[in-house]
Protein backbone atom coordinates (compact mmCIF):
# COMPACT_ATOMS: atom_id res chain seq x y z
CA UNK A 1 0.00 0.00 0.00
CA UNK A 2 1.68 3.30 -1.17
CA UNK A 3 1.58 6.41 1.21
CA UNK A 4 0.02 9.00 -0.61
CA UNK A 5 -0.23 12.60 0.44
CA UNK A 6 0.87 16.72 -0.73
CA UNK A 7 3.79 18.09 -0.83
CA UNK A 8 3.04 21.21 1.05
CA UNK A 9 2.03 19.07 4.13
CA UNK A 10 5.65 17.12 3.82
CA UNK A 11 8.49 18.38 2.11
CA UNK A 12 10.71 16.24 -0.11
CA UNK A 13 13.94 15.94 1.98
CA UNK A 14 11.64 14.51 4.57
CA UNK A 15 10.09 12.14 2.03
CA UNK A 16 13.15 11.36 0.94
CA UNK A 17 14.52 10.40 4.52
CA UNK A 18 11.29 8.43 4.79
CA UNK A 19 12.27 6.31 1.78
CA UNK A 20 15.97 5.84 2.55
CA UNK A 21 14.68 4.29 6.07
CA UNK A 22 15.28 0.45 6.65
CA UNK A 23 16.52 -2.26 3.93
CA UNK A 24 15.12 -2.80 0.57
CA UNK A 25 13.50 -0.82 -2.62
CA UNK A 26 10.83 2.13 -2.34
CA UNK A 27 9.59 4.49 -5.38
CA UNK A 28 8.93 7.95 -4.68
CA UNK A 29 6.99 9.99 -7.29
CA UNK A 30 6.44 13.37 -7.54
CA UNK A 31 3.70 15.10 -9.77
CA UNK A 32 5.29 18.66 -10.16
CA UNK A 33 3.63 21.12 -12.81
CA UNK A 34 2.42 18.40 -15.16
CA UNK A 35 5.29 16.37 -14.78
CA UNK A 36 6.19 13.56 -13.16
CA UNK A 37 9.87 13.32 -10.90
CA UNK A 38 10.33 9.27 -9.80
CA UNK A 39 13.19 8.80 -7.25
CA UNK A 40 14.32 4.97 -6.86
CA UNK A 41 15.59 3.70 -3.31
CA UNK A 42 17.77 0.95 -2.72
CA UNK A 43 18.91 -0.16 0.82
CA UNK A 44 18.70 3.71 1.90
CA UNK A 45 20.70 5.08 -1.33
CA UNK A 46 19.21 6.48 -4.24
CA UNK A 47 20.09 4.48 -7.41
CA UNK A 48 17.66 5.91 -10.32
CA UNK A 49 15.72 9.12 -10.92
CA UNK A 50 13.72 10.23 -13.74
CA UNK A 51 12.42 13.28 -14.91
CA UNK A 52 9.19 13.87 -17.03
CA UNK A 53 9.54 12.03 -20.34
CA UNK A 54 12.63 13.68 -21.66
CA UNK A 55 13.97 11.24 -18.88
CA UNK A 56 17.43 12.60 -18.35
CA UNK A 57 18.02 10.65 -15.25
CA UNK A 58 20.61 10.91 -12.91
CA UNK A 59 21.28 13.55 -10.24
CA UNK A 60 19.04 16.10 -12.50
CA UNK A 61 16.03 14.36 -11.44
CA UNK A 62 16.93 14.58 -7.57
CA UNK A 63 17.88 18.18 -8.34
CA UNK A 64 14.20 18.86 -9.58
CA UNK A 65 12.46 16.87 -6.84
CA UNK A 66 14.15 18.65 -4.12
CA UNK A 67 13.63 22.37 -5.73
CA UNK A 68 9.55 21.08 -5.99
CA UNK A 69 7.34 23.75 -3.45
CA UNK A 70 3.81 21.72 -4.38
CA UNK A 71 2.95 18.94 -6.00
CA UNK A 72 1.03 15.14 -5.17
CA UNK A 73 3.74 12.31 -3.81
CA UNK A 74 3.25 9.02 -3.73
CA UNK A 75 5.82 7.05 -2.11
CA UNK A 76 5.47 2.89 -2.33
CA UNK A 77 7.57 0.41 -0.75
CA UNK A 78 8.75 -2.67 -2.63
CA UNK A 79 9.13 -1.26 -5.81
CA UNK A 80 12.30 -2.18 -7.62
CA UNK A 81 14.70 0.09 -10.11
CA UNK A 82 14.95 -0.55 -13.50
CA UNK A 83 17.51 -2.14 -14.21
CA UNK A 84 19.72 0.68 -15.07
CA UNK A 85 21.50 2.02 -12.13
CA UNK A 86 22.07 6.02 -12.82
CA UNK A 87 23.32 7.63 -9.37
CA UNK A 88 26.33 5.96 -7.48
CA UNK A 89 26.81 8.72 -5.68
CA UNK A 90 26.07 8.40 -1.68
CA UNK A 91 23.15 10.34 -0.41
CA UNK A 92 24.97 12.78 1.83
CA UNK A 93 27.06 13.33 -1.00
CA UNK A 94 24.65 13.98 -3.26
CA UNK A 95 22.82 16.25 -0.45
CA UNK A 96 25.88 18.66 -0.76
CA UNK A 97 25.94 18.56 -4.85
CA UNK A 98 22.37 19.62 -4.66
CA UNK A 99 22.73 22.27 -2.31
CA UNK A 100 25.46 23.75 -4.29
CA UNK A 101 24.00 23.38 -7.41
CA UNK A 102 20.59 25.19 -6.27
CA UNK A 103 22.83 27.62 -4.41
CA UNK A 104 23.54 29.05 -8.01
CA UNK A 105 20.20 29.66 -8.71
CA UNK A 106 18.96 31.62 -5.32
CA UNK A 107 19.53 34.63 -3.59
CA UNK A 108 21.75 35.07 -0.25
CA UNK A 109 17.89 35.30 1.96
CA UNK A 110 16.92 32.13 -0.31
CA UNK A 111 20.09 30.72 0.21
CA UNK A 112 20.30 30.82 3.91
CA UNK A 113 16.80 29.00 4.31
CA UNK A 114 17.64 26.44 2.25
CA UNK A 115 21.02 25.80 4.43
CA UNK A 116 18.63 26.30 7.69
CA UNK A 117 16.19 23.59 6.43
CA UNK A 118 19.28 21.43 5.26
CA UNK A 119 21.11 21.68 8.60
CA UNK A 120 17.28 20.84 10.64
CA UNK A 121 16.66 17.84 7.97
CA UNK A 122 20.42 16.57 8.74
CA UNK A 123 20.59 16.97 12.50
CA UNK A 124 16.93 15.67 13.40
CA UNK A 125 16.28 12.24 15.32
CA UNK A 126 16.01 8.99 12.75
CA UNK A 127 13.04 6.73 13.98
CA UNK A 128 15.46 3.65 13.86
CA UNK A 129 18.06 5.24 16.00
CA UNK A 130 14.92 6.21 18.83
CA UNK A 131 13.88 2.92 18.64
CA UNK A 132 17.04 1.25 18.92
CA UNK A 133 17.41 3.16 22.05
CA UNK A 134 14.48 1.97 23.41
CA UNK A 135 15.41 -1.22 23.42
CA UNK A 136 18.68 -0.77 25.46
CA UNK A 137 16.25 0.54 28.02
CA UNK A 138 13.64 -2.61 27.89
CA UNK A 139 14.59 -5.70 29.73
CA UNK A 140 15.79 -8.82 27.84
CA UNK A 141 12.49 -10.49 27.18
CA UNK A 142 12.12 -7.93 24.22
CA UNK A 143 11.46 -9.81 20.94
CA UNK A 144 11.30 -6.81 18.37
CA UNK A 145 10.25 -3.10 17.98
CA UNK A 146 8.42 -1.52 14.77
CA UNK A 147 7.07 2.02 13.84
CA UNK A 148 3.96 1.34 11.01
CA UNK A 149 1.63 3.51 9.26
CA UNK A 150 -2.11 2.77 9.60
CA UNK A 151 -1.78 1.86 6.23
CA UNK A 152 0.77 -1.04 6.86
CA UNK A 153 3.83 1.36 5.50
CA UNK A 154 6.50 0.34 7.89
CA UNK A 155 8.77 3.24 8.96
CA UNK A 156 11.52 1.49 11.25
CA UNK A 157 12.21 -2.32 12.64
CA UNK A 158 14.27 -3.19 15.07
CA UNK A 159 15.11 -7.04 15.74
CA UNK A 160 16.61 -8.82 18.97
CA UNK A 161 15.19 -12.57 18.77
CA UNK A 162 12.14 -14.44 17.62
CA UNK A 163 9.99 -13.22 14.24
CA UNK A 164 10.58 -9.82 13.22
CA UNK A 165 7.83 -6.98 14.49
CA UNK A 166 8.45 -6.09 10.20
CA UNK A 167 6.15 -9.07 9.38
CA UNK A 168 3.79 -8.35 12.28
CA UNK A 169 2.88 -4.50 10.51
CA UNK A 170 0.52 -4.95 8.33
CA UNK A 171 -1.34 -7.73 10.56
CA UNK A 172 -1.26 -5.41 13.55
CA UNK A 173 -1.99 -2.21 11.11
CA UNK A 174 -5.59 -3.90 10.43
CA UNK A 175 -6.45 -4.93 14.32
CA UNK A 176 -5.74 -1.51 15.39
CA UNK A 177 -7.84 -0.06 12.94
CA UNK A 178 -10.39 -2.54 13.69
CA UNK A 179 -9.68 -1.94 17.44
CA UNK A 180 -10.20 2.02 16.79
CA UNK A 181 -13.72 1.87 15.54
CA UNK A 182 -14.88 -0.33 17.68
CA UNK A 183 -13.40 1.89 20.69
CA UNK A 184 -15.07 5.01 18.97
CA UNK A 185 -18.54 3.19 18.74
CA UNK A 186 -18.48 1.57 21.88
CA UNK A 187 -16.72 3.65 24.31
CA UNK A 188 -17.25 7.14 22.31
CA UNK A 189 -12.86 7.60 23.25
CA UNK A 190 -9.91 7.15 21.34
CA UNK A 191 -7.59 4.17 21.29
CA UNK A 192 -4.76 4.10 23.20
CA UNK A 193 -2.90 0.82 23.06
CA UNK A 194 -3.88 -2.65 22.01
CA UNK A 195 -2.63 -5.87 23.40
CA UNK A 196 -2.52 -9.48 21.37
CA UNK A 197 -1.91 -12.26 23.58
CA UNK A 198 -0.25 -15.35 22.16
CA UNK A 199 0.91 -18.69 23.67
CA UNK A 200 5.02 -17.66 23.40
CA UNK A 201 4.97 -13.44 23.50
CA UNK A 202 2.52 -10.27 23.99
CA UNK A 203 2.36 -7.76 20.97
CA UNK A 204 1.48 -4.78 22.88
CA UNK A 205 0.41 -1.27 19.82
CA UNK A 206 0.32 2.08 20.61
CA UNK A 207 -1.16 4.73 18.68
CA UNK A 208 1.44 8.11 17.73
CA UNK A 209 0.17 11.39 17.76
CA UNK A 210 -2.92 11.93 15.76
CA UNK A 211 -3.06 8.33 14.89
CA UNK A 212 -1.37 7.76 11.47
CA UNK A 213 0.99 5.97 13.00
CA UNK A 214 1.69 3.51 16.12
CA UNK A 215 4.58 1.41 17.68
CA UNK A 216 4.22 -2.41 18.28
CA UNK A 217 6.55 -3.86 20.61
CA UNK A 218 7.16 -7.70 20.42
CA UNK A 219 7.98 -9.16 24.09
CA UNK A 220 8.03 -12.86 25.93
CA UNK A 221 5.35 -14.01 27.87
CA UNK A 222 7.16 -13.12 31.54
CA UNK A 223 7.80 -9.75 30.56
CA UNK A 224 6.14 -6.99 32.49
CA UNK A 225 3.59 -5.25 30.25
CA UNK A 226 3.50 -2.60 32.81
CA UNK A 227 7.02 -1.67 32.66
CA UNK A 228 6.47 -2.15 28.07
CA UNK A 229 3.64 0.57 28.57
CA UNK A 230 5.61 3.00 30.33
CA UNK A 231 8.80 2.60 27.99
CA UNK A 232 6.00 2.87 24.74
CA UNK A 233 4.51 6.11 26.70
CA UNK A 234 8.16 7.59 27.59
CA UNK A 235 9.41 7.39 23.43
CA UNK A 236 6.56 8.19 22.09
CA UNK A 237 7.13 12.10 21.53
CA UNK A 238 10.26 11.56 20.76
CA UNK A 239 9.35 8.99 18.01
CA UNK A 240 6.38 11.11 16.69
CA UNK A 241 8.90 14.26 16.14
CA UNK A 242 11.04 12.21 14.34
CA UNK A 243 8.64 10.72 11.36
CA UNK A 244 8.32 12.90 8.58
CA UNK A 245 4.57 14.70 8.54
CA UNK A 246 3.70 13.29 12.17
CA UNK A 247 1.56 14.96 14.17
Amino acid sequence: MALIGNIREVDVPSLIELARQGTGTNRLRINNNSRTITLYVTDGEIVHATLGDADPGGVHGVYAALKCASGAFELEKGVPPPTRRTIDIPWNTLLLQTLQHIDEHRNDAQNTTYQEETHTMATKEKPEDIIKEMANDMEPGLRGIGIVGTDGLGIAFHKVSGETAESLGSQMALIMQLSRRSADRVEKSDLEDVLVTTDKSYLLSRMLGEGAYFLVVNVDRDSVLGNVRLAMRNYADRIVKAIPGAK
